[in-house]
Parts: structure tokens; C-alpha cells; sequence
């Protein structure tokens, strides 16, 4: 960990406050981890099982998956994948085609069903596992 905080990580801390407005759940809630849990709502296609039922009729199913999309394209785990937030600025305001975020690597079999909190390349998450990149 190197303690610098670059544009990268506020795009990223970005993407996840968005997940949690529109998922209305916290990062790490009850054992789940959201951001995984997004990623695979995103691979089955049923993101709006994540929006906050607050919400559900508050909000286009439209703009909620746009918004989703965005959350996404700002927490991909390699930063220069990431836009920047100019990029997401845009994003939010123009109703432009977005491009598709690329998922995280899947994690090991099981660990959405596991009490243990697990990252995507079978470690053990921890305070450097979180950082944003």
C-alpha cells in the first residue's frame, strides 16, 4: 500500500457510493460483499434484482441500469480501465451509449454462499486487499 490517493481511487470510491445509493445496502453488510455481488448480478443480467426496492418505482428501470453500468465501469479492479471522472460527469448527463464494464475475475466456487470473506484470486480480504487501485 503506498498511501497515495490518486484520480483512479476517487473514480472508484465514486463507483462504490453509487452502488450503495442505488442497492441501498452497504459495502461489506451482513457478510456480503456489494461490489461482488454487483459484478454478479451484472454476469446474469438481472441488476435490478440489486436496486433498492425504495426505489423501484421511483426510478426508470432505464436509468437505474445506466446508473449500475457507471457504478460499474468506476470500481473495474484494473485503474486505467476506469473513467475518469470528467468521463463519469458525461456519462451521468449525456444519455450516450456507455461502454461495457470488464468483470472482475470470478471468484472461487462457493464464496458467495461462505461465511468467510474472500476475494476474487482465493485470499483472504484485508485492509490492502480493499484499497482502491
Amino acid at each position: 500500500m503506498t498511501g497515495r490517493i490518486s484520480s483512479k481511487a476517487d473514480v472508484y470510491s465514486y463507483g462504490v457510493n453509487l452502488l450503495q445509493i442505488l442497492s441501498g445496502e452497504k459495502v461489506f453488510d451482513s457478510g456480503k460483499n456489494l461490489a461482488l455481488e454487483a459484478w454478479m448480478h451484472w454476469e446474469q443480467n438481472n441488476m435490478l434484482e440489486l436496486l433498492d426496492p425504495r426505489l423501484k418505482n421511483n426510478c426508470a428501470e432505464e436509468k437505474a441500469l445506466r446508473y449500475f453500468q457507471i457504478a460499474l465501469l468506476c470500481i473495474q479492479s484494473k485503474p486505467e480501465m476506469r473513467p475518469s471522472m470528467q468521463q463519469v460527469s458525461q456519462m451521468l448527463n449525456i444519455n450516450d451509449p456507455l461502454p461495457l464494464p470488464t468483470p472482475w475475475p470470478h471468484p472461487p466456487r462457493g464464496v458467495l454462499d461462505s461465511d468467510e470473506e474472500t476475494n476474487f484470486s482465493g485470499g483472504s480480504l484485508d485492509e490492502e486487499t480493499l484499497e482502491p487501485r
